[in-house]
């Protein structure tokens, strides 16, 4: 497996952990409820909308490359008050041209977790290997994804038929010895 292929070079540069306050804005609402079931327009309602004086939402990855399998194991989480409210993991599965890649996942919420809300996509990191963008869907609607890398800051720029958010995550560094 060639890792100088950009697909390679881009997550393993973006292994490890990652953080930063989530925000969401909602650009229409009938086009969310167009879109989404009304458990899932509730949370996205609530993560836009939730007053900041009552506590942050965080949003927190990690990304794990595999290259000798070309695969890379991405979990995200959203977080209130340190308390996992969603939980998502997708295997991106790096395609030998050097730049696209396939992914499947699946999202579960605290609140609902019975649910099991499968997610599927598709990409390609472009030939600098500082950029990805991705098609992904995501509580059952299309969400397009822009993430930029840059040292130790990954922006991340999502948006739907009803909802956009720009997130600015930054790489949790561990602490020396572990």
């Amino acid at each position: 497996m060639n890792r100088s292929l950009a697909n390679h070079t881009y997550y393993r540069e973006c292994q490890g952990h990652w953080r930063c306050a989530l925000t969401l804005k909602v650009t229409s609402v009938k086009a969310l409820r167009a879109s989404l079931g009304w458990m899932d327009l509730m949370s996205v309602m609530a993560l836009a909308y939730w007053p900041r004086w009552l506590g942050r939402f965080f949003l927190e990855t990690s990304v794990d490359y595999r290259g000798d399998v070309g695969e890379v194991t991405h979990t995200t989480c959203f977080r209130w008050l340190r308390l996992p409210l969603m939980q998502s993991t997708e295997v991106l599965h790096l395609e030998e041209g050097g730049e696209n890649f396939t992914l499947v996942g699946k999202a579960k919420s605290l609140l609902a977790p019975w649910r099991r809300l499968p997610m599927e996509g598709s990409g390609r990191v472009l030939p600098s290997a500082m950029e990805a963008i991705y098609s992904v869907t995501w509580l059952g609607t299309m969400m397009y994804q822009r993430t930029v890398r840059d040292g130790d800051i990954v922006t991340l720029t999502q948006k739907t038929a009803g909802f956009e958010g720009v997130q600015r995550l930054e790489r949790i560094k561990s602490p020396k010895g572990q």
